[in-house]
């Protein structure tokens, strides 16, 4: 995407539930991280349905999928949900809501999949239980002032939608 002078690289990405595609998942977390390791040369933002991760803990810590199984795909596993959500940092790219909003108890919707409120339009923000499937990792440089999920995008999808603003 061209703004101004600068060109925006832009990521959109779904990684398919592991419980039902396994591999595949890790897979395209593996390609994307590789990807954008090796050739993002320009400010980038990737965004979409990571399906992960397991949960994240107060201190920060992200919990993957698989974190407590053995074998090679397991490793895999671990290591490719934990680069797309973290290595990206090393390029200078960050999570986006966890910068504008930290870690812990939040006013705001922190969850884009409600697993645990059967009916998330009906309750508070701040109750609707759930994991923070979908995300929005950028280049520190796009300078983040603003990111929330949409309680309202419950009422189409089982899924909230991400909006992010950038102080460009």
């Amino acid at each position: 995407m061209e703004l101004d002078d600068q060109t925006l690289e832009l990521w959109n990405i779904r990684a398919v539930p592991g419980s039902m595609h396994g591999e595949e998942k890790v897979k395209i977390l593996e390609n994307t991280f590789s990807r954008i390791m090796k050739g993002s040369q320009t400010p980038c933002i990737l965004t979409g349905d990571f399906n992960s991760p397991n949960r994240e803990l107060t201190d920060g810590t992200t919990i993957p999928w698989r974190h407590n199984k053995e074998g090679d795909v397991a490793k895999r596993w671990v290591e490719a949900e934990l680069n797309i959500l973290r290595g990206l940092e090393e390029k200078g790219m960050i999570d986006v809501f966890r910068h504008c909003h930290g870690y812990g108890d939040l006013e705001v919707l922190d969850v884009s999949h409600a697993t645990q409120t059967d009916d998330p339009l009906a309750v508070p923000p701040e109750q609707v239980q759930g994991k923070r499937f979908d995300h929005i990792i950028a280049s520190d440089e796009l300078n983040p002032v603003g990111c929330y999920y949409d309680q309202k995008g419950f009422s189409c999808s089982d899924h909230a939608p991400i909006n992010a603003e950038f102080g460009l």
